[in-house]
């Protein structure tokens, strides 16, 4: 059972990337540099991981940030409320932003959208959520700008 309770994370990860629908030439490994992402996570990046054509995981040590590409019509139902997991919209990102936590410790997802582009972006393993949140929003922040 503990080895299953591990996997969850990147079972549920894959599963979100299989529904995601991709803007058209976007590659995600490309909207963040290892430097942009090693410099932001205090640590150089061991390894950048492209996972099909919508998603992307950068890795130092204990470390992560993944990126996950929608398309706009994906918006709706990232910003739906949802039991337990808590959601606050924030400014300054793109069109249209928020945060949320999903109650876990270790982990802050950003959400944004631009025209018709969407990341989510997922901090982890820094274990302190104000840093979480603002390296999240830097990072959202450079990427947003390669659209």
């Amino acid at each position: 059972m503990k080895s299953s309770a591990r996997r969850w994370p990147a079972f549920a990860l894959l599963g979100f990337m299989c529904h995601a629908q991709a803007a058209v030439g976007v590659e995600p490994c490309k909207l963040l540099t290892a430097d942009e992402v090693g410099k932001a996570l205090g640590g150089p990046i061991s390894a950048t991981t492209p996972l099909g054509t919508t998603a992307c995981i950068w890795a130092s040590g204990a470390h992560r940030v993944n990126i996950v590409l929608r398309d706009a019509a994906a918006w709706s139902r990232l910003t739906m409320p949802i039991q337990g997991i808590n959601k606050s919209p924030i400014s300054g990102i793109g069109d249209a932003a928020q945060v949320s936590d999903a109650g876990k410790e270790d982990a802050m997802t950003l959400s944004a959208k631009k025209g018709d582009h969407v990341i989510v972006l997922t901090v982890s393993g820094l274990n302190d959520r104000e840093r979480e949140r603002s390296v999240a929003e830097s990072l959202a922040k450079a990427a947003l700008a390669r659209f």
